[in-house]
């Protein structure tokens, strides 16, 4: 009898040492799963800081990042900003701009200075109409520019010029894998103009909307109530980290 009870207890025991072992190493991994986590988002936020001229918010697939150990690849990485902007060859800053996008198949960059590669990637852009102006504005005669409305029945883009003095009516559209805008009406004073006149405003705004970060190139645009709305596809491109990520980071955004 006093076996019996001796066994149970023993048994007992065990139970809850192998209990208390499994909640110690499933903390552990959580912490650590955590840790990686914030590692890699903080890192990668600060390289795509770079990339997209403003703050961005990071975040990762479901994939366990502990995984990575064994690919080095993060299955999905998830890229959003309110204000994020472009500088293109156009002369022009893209500013202002709303990014939603989805990077596949990501192989992180590592520590030791080698860079990595995403597969894949698809991304939305809204580019608000206060957002545009301001973009104008910085053009060389962009003191000229004085308003923006966006018509979306016409799928138009209308820019005033000295108070509404004179105005230009811009078409986008896709083109060779770069954002084009057709001039459909040219007026001053109330009369219309040759449409040729406006040119150079155009080329410089074209100039930049074909300038894209991570390997993305528009698939669509629409002038939409909210504002232009681009949507884009990527296929495999590198991705480098920011040499000057924190220290936490190295030179690399990868957890090994």
């Amino acid at each position: 009898m006093t076996t019996n009870v001796s066994n149970r207890r023993r048994g007992t025991s065990l139970l809850i040492v192998l209990s208390i072992a499994l909640t110690t190493v499933v903390a552990v991994g959580v912490g650590v799963e955590f840790y990686a986590r914030h590692k890699v988002t903080s890192c990668m936020s600060h390289t795509l800081e770079g990339e997209l001229g403003g703050p961005v918010d990071v975040s990762l697939g479901a994939k366990p990042l502990l995984l990575t150990a064994l690919d080095h690849k993060v299955s999905q990485l998830n890229i959003r900003s309110d204000d994020a902007s472009i500088s293109g060859i156009g002369g022009a800053t893209l500013q202002g701009f709303q990014l939603d996008s989805s990077f596949h198949d990501v192989e992180l960059p590592a520590s030791d200075g080698s860079g990595g590669t995403i597969g894949s990637s698809e991304a939305n852009i809204v580019w608000p109409a206060p957002a545009i102006l301001s973009s104008l504005q910085t053009l060389p005669i962009g003191m000229l520019i004085t308003g923006v409305q966006l018509d979306s029945t016409a799928n138009s883009i209308h820019v005033q010029l000295a108070g509404g003095i004179s105005s230009i009516t811009l078409r986008p559209g896709v083109a060779g894998g770069a954002i084009t805008m057709t001039t459909t009406e040219v007026t001053a004073l109330g009369f219309g103009l040759p449409n040729d006149l406006p040119q150079q405003i155009i080329d410089q705004i074209t100039g930049n909307l074909g300038e894209y970060p991570l390997g993305l190139a528009p698939e669509s645009v629409k002038v939409a109530d909210a504002g232009l709305t681009i949507q884009l596809q990527g296929g495999r491109a590198a991705l480098i980290a920011d040499s000057t990520a924190d220290s936490t980071a190295g030179s690399g955004c990868s957890i090994f």
